[in-house]
């Protein structure tokens, strides 16, 4: 199985957990608990959920999707 799918289904899976998460009041620390992540990890995909909370969750996977490829 190559590399580049598991990436990109890791990557959908914790938007939408922090998607979740966010949407139950949980902090960033919270979340970086929950996720069993580093910090540096969850960071830039939190702080991208921040950004397009408004959109859909499949729609804010696929931007940022777009944004690393």
């Amino acid at each position: 199985i190559p590399a580049e799918p598991l990436f990109r289904s890791q990557i959908e899976n914790k938007l939408k957990l922090i998607v979740k998460k966010i949407h139950k009041n949980k902090s960033f620390d919270q979340i970086v608990d929950e996720l069993e992540e580093d910090a540096d990890v969850v960071q830039p995909l939190y702080d991208f959920v921040l950004k397009h909370i408004d959109c859909g969750e499949d729609e804010m996977v696929q931007k940022y999707l777009e944004n690393i490829e």
